[in-house]
């Protein structure tokens, strides 16, 4: 018998948890790292362009959600492009700084002013190159947000000395996150300014307790209050960097659909710490266990909680993608993302 429409909606809408998944291996990345990189010094950094394609498309493509992976879409040609505009930027800057110092300081200025649009553009080309079930993802953010949240927000923060940083990395994560979009719904973060200064706070408060105690051992020995310092320095950016992604990433909604993060400081300074160790005992050749190690243990402590069919939110989103028919355009590629 089939079951009733209210029963159908009911179990349409039912929420469960899904944990990413991520399946790549040490040995795997390993061969393209070794080859990107043997490839990139005989080419004099030409093929890095490539060898960044390579390894995204290694790493979205064993990151899973649901039974599906991510995929990298992004063309070498392209970002050569960028990298290539780039270098020719930063040749001319550091030459007319070296023979022409008033001109460097008025390219400077105007690195700084063009620095919000190189912004949204990353975030832009980082977005769009992305998909998951065949829907792209964008990044919709302007160029004055962009200024408000790395420019003059980060200002105040420094002549509040200090202050006003928690709010200043909720304004900019807020940028990130609410610009964002799967297709054509936009993701949401859901977070207060005091859960910000709560973790930030409780992070220098250890701090600083770790520093007394560093300082009231050191008549014991000279060498008490540098390894204090040393394992303070670490479990605080540790604490942080925890903290901060379980509270964005956490907070952080589509729709009907959220997500879940749970690191915990212990493991995430356990894995810093190992993966750390292993890159300096092998001279760097561990690397690439080292990111694995990484990405797998991201995956490990992310969620979606998804509230019924995502087969078929991805389906209509896709259909209103192609409706909206979006020229993509040539983007710059840079390092920047949540």
């Amino acid at each position: 018998m089939n079951q009733p429409v209210e029963e159908q909606l009911t179990a349409a809408r039912a929420e469960r948890e899904e944990r990413f998944e991520f399946t790549g291996k040490g040995g795997e990345f390993f061969r393209i790292w070794i080859v990107n990189l043997f490839l990139t010094i005989i080419t004099i950094g030409i093929y890095s362009a490539w060898a960044k394609v390579r390894t995204a498309n290694y790493f979205y493509g064993n990151t899973h959600l649901d039974g599906n992976s991510f995929r990298y879409l992004a063309k070498p040609l392209t970002i050569l492009k960028g990298r290539l505009i780039a270098i020719a930027v930063l040749v001319a800057y550091s030459l007319a700084s070296q023979y022409y110092p008033v001109v460097g300081a008025l390219l400077s200025l105007a690195l700084l002013a063009v620095l919000p649009w190189l912004i949204t553009r990353s975030l832009r080309f980082n977005a769009i190159n992305s998909a998951y079930r065949n829907v792209r993802f964008n990044f919709t953010g302007g160029v004055g947000g962009a200024a408000m949240a790395f420019l003059v927000w980060p200002l105040l923060g420094v002549l509040s000395l200090g202050l006003l940083l928690p709010l200043v990395m909720k304004k900019q994560n807020e940028y990130m996150v609410n610009h964002f979009s799967y297709g054509t719904q936009r993701f949401s973060l859901d977070a207060s300014t005091g859960s910000f200064y709560k973790f930030f706070l409780v992070g220098i408060g250890i701090g600083i307790l770790v520093g007394v105690a560093g300082a009231l051992a050191a008549p014991i020995s000279q060498y008490i209050p540098m390894l204090v310092g040393a394992v303070a320095y670490l479990f605080v950016f540790a604490y942080l960097r925890v903290q901060l992604f379980n509270l964005v990433y956490g907070g952080t909604s589509i729709a009907e659909h959220s997500l879940k993060a749970d690191m915990t400081t212990g493991s995430f300074m356990a894995l810093t710490v190992t993966n750390i160790l292993l890159i300096a005992f092998t001279l760097g050749l561990a690397y690439p266990v080292a990111r694995i190690r990484a990405a797998r243990y991201k995956a490990e402590h992310l969620s979606a909680v998804i509230a019924g069919d995502l087969d078929n939110f991805a389906a209509a989103e896709s259909e209103k993608v192609s409706a909206l028919g979006e020229e993509l355009g040539d983007m710059l590629d840079l390092e920047i993302g949540l």
